[in-house]
């Protein structure tokens, strides 16, 4: 009864794991992988292999039969899923039974030789340890190229046994081309896309003219590491489009009407939509030969058959650029001669090409030694030159500017005189006129004392879009700023219209003229840091702004901390108001401030300038004090600091003593 029981049990488990594997087989697919196996390869790897092991002391690895069949399938296996779980989901050891696998090396993307590869494969730790690894004693190494649009990309791979070899091969060279099938779970199938009768590789749009036929001949599998390989289009399934478009069926595509649409195709379980383009295919197209003039910039008017051709689209190359160069669908003419231009383009799914001659004369314009100019002072100048384009001297040429505000033109010769922009023109009769566009870099005093550069709007130290919105916002504005109207004023005209906010535009993109930035506040200083007073008495101290060439406005805003007992005016007029002491403080625009203490008091009795001894009197004794001052011989304090100090730099010196002999010689 017992052994009928486990007989029941082993053939449940027989009938179960049958069972599953079916249900596994269902899961999968086989991807048909074409290969060439590379045996030189393997075989020169096998010898650095164990080149690497003998620099460790390692015995040398033995090729094995099975070990080298089952990494060539391995190495074919990683251009679907490059990983180390093969792409049925399975370990990699399960690719091969006798000798049965412990480790394993992987690689894409090799092209010849072993160096480069066992560098990658030796500086990398976990690939290393696996070449030196002692309890290791034979190794299967596969190599393959798989194909993809005519290019190869190659899969290496080491499997590493701790059993001796069983047998060993001795196969070289290269194989034939060969279908390698890749079982896949769809967990491990990536992407793919399709070849197409005119496909150039690179893009998944397709097109086909009307009543033309599109041919898809391949698909190629994309693995997860972007590597590519053909598969053969009968692994591809089409489905059946409903569009007025175009028409599909078994990989034909017929152009039916002029539009965009997709179709859908299916491999290996992914599904796929792909645009197309359906148009009219052009019989024909050329360009008649043209003459344009040096400098003449001239549209190409190519004659296309019929003339509602799909044209996606057109290259124009000059043979001689020096002669005539292309911008966009334009000839500019560049010297006087005469050069081919060669078009090239794509109608549908046909390149085209063809070609033209174009003649250039000679066309002679007056032009200047600058056609843009900035200057960064008001204490320079710009002398411009007129000459003709062949480069002789131009005469009888008149010259302005669009604003004397901004500078002055005088025989060519610009002086500036305020920040802002300025176009100056020279003109004759007979060549035409030329023009500079000047800019004054110099910043503009605005309404609160600060300054600013014409152009830069927002005060940020650059002329870009940014400027050019504030103004479109500003025009459609009911308000009016001041200083806005200033920055913003590039054509001088006395307000903001649509030209200076395209002109602005203009400089941003042109990326020529420049601010020279901003100087804030740095410090302020007064020349008085210890005031004394008496009651009604009054006294001026004076503040200093650094640097003295700041664009931040020069306003002071002046306060005392205690008007009982003294009161200061907006310039720094101080005057006592009763006994005490307080402190004066001044304030620059940006917050910058200083302070001066102030004493106030009936009993004060004002001092002498020099009186060090304060005797009511100066006297040589007095420069000797200021003598001993200097050198520090006496304790030098505030109070003999307002006496003695003449140049105000808050000390005593010699300077001050020689101050001092001369008031006492006056």
């Amino acid at each position: 009864m017992k052994r009928l029981m486990r007989l029941y049990i082993t053939v449940l488990l027989i009938v179960v794991g049958l069972f599953c594997n079916n249900a596994h087989a269902l899961e999968s697919y086989n991807i048909p992988i074409t290969v060439i196996r590379d045996y030189d390869w393997a075989n020169e790897a096998l010898t650095a292999t164990n080149e690497v092991r003998k620099e460790v002391n390692s015995e040398p690895l033995t090729m094995d039969s099975n070990l080298q069949e089952a990494a060539m399938k391995r190495a074919a296996e990683i251009a679907v899923h490059f990983d180390h779980t093969r792409p049925n989901g399975k370990s990699f050891y399960t690719a091969v039974s006798t000798p049965s696998a412990s480790g394993e090396n992987i690689l894409y993307g090799y092209r010849t030789g072993n160096s480069g590869v066992m560098y990658g494969w030796k500086e990398s730790p976990g690939h290393y340890k696996n070449m030196i690894k002692e309890d290791y004693k034979s190794v299967g190494i596969g190599a393959v190229a798989v194909e993809y649009s005519g290019s190869k990309t190659y899969f290496a791979v080491q499997m590493f046994s701790r059993y001796d070899a069983i047998s060993t091969p001795n196969k070289t060279g290269k194989s034939d081309t060969m279908i390698e099938y890749v079982e896949s779970i769809p967990e491990y199938i990536h992407d793919f896309n399709l070849y197409h009768s005119n496909y150039n590789g690179t893009t998944e749009h397709y097109y086909v003219g009307i009543g033309e036929t599109l041919n898809i001949k391949n698909a190629y599998y994309i693995s997860d590491e972007d590597t590519k390989a053909t598969i053969d289009i009968s692994n591809v399934k089409f489905n059946t489009l409903n569009s007025p478009y175009l028409s599909l069926k078994d990989g034909l595509i017929m152009g039916v009407k002029e539009g965009q649409t997709t179709f859908k195709a299916s491999m290996f379980g992914m599904e796929k939509e792909f645009p197309i383009d359906v148009g009219y295919i052009m019989d024909s197209f050329s360009v008649n030969d043209m003459t344009v003039k040096i400098n003449e910039t001239k549209k190409i008017s190519p004659t296309i058959v019929p003339s509602n051709a799909t044209i996606y689209s057109v290259t124009y190359t000059s043979q001689s650029p020096e002669i005539a160069k292309i911008e966009d669908d334009k000839i500019v003419g560049v010297s006087k001669g005469s050069t081919t231009i060669n078009v090239s383009g794509m109608s549908i799914n046909k390149s085209f090409r063809a070609s033209f001659k174009v003649k250039v004369e000679e066309d002679i314009r007056l032009k200047l030694n600058n056609t843009q100019y900035q200057f960064n002072s008001l204490n320079e100048t710009l002398k411009l030159e007129a000459t003709l384009s062949n480069g002789s001297k131009a005469n009888d040429v008149t010259w302005k500017t669009d604003s004397d505000l901004v500078a002055s033109v005088n025989n060519g010769v610009v002086t500036p005189k305020r920040g802002g922009f300025v176009r100056v023109t020279a003109t004759s009769l007979k060549y035409g006129s030329a023009s500079c566009l000047i800019y004054v870099s110099v910043p503009v005093t605005l309404s609160d004392g600060s300054k600013g550069y014409i152009g830069d709007v927002n005060k940020d130290g650059n002329i870009n879009s940014i400027d050019s919105s504030m103004l479109q916002d500003y025009s459609i504005s009911a308000t009016f700023d001041e200083d806005i109207n200033i920055l913003g004023d590039i054509n001088n005209n006395g307000y903001i219209d649509l030209e200076d906010i395209t002109s602005i535009l203009d400089i941003y993109n042109d990326n020529f003229f420049y601010t020279n930035g901003y100087k804030e506040i740095e410090s302020v200083n007064l020349n008085k840091n210890n005031i004394t007073l008496k009651i009604g008495g009054k006294d001026t101290v004076i503040a200093t702004i650094n640097p003295t060439d700041t664009t931040d406005s020069p306003t002071l805003t002046w306060k005392s901390d205690n008007v009982n007992v003294a009161r200061v005016a907006g310039k720094g007029e101080i005057t006592g108001i009763g006994n005490g002491t307080c402190t004066i403080t001044v304030t620059t625009s940006n917050g910058k401030s200083a302070e001066a203490t102030v004493k106030v008091g009936t009993g004060i009795t004002p001092y002498l300038k020099g009186d060090l001894n304060e005797n009511g009197k100066i006297e040589v004794i007095d420069a000797v004090e200021a003598l001993y001052y200097a050198l520090g011989k006496r304790e030098l304090t505030n109070h003999k600091i307002e006496i003695g100090d003449f140049n105000n730099d808050q000390r005593v010196t010699a300077i001050d003593a020689v101050d001092i002999l001369r008031l006492y010689m006056k």
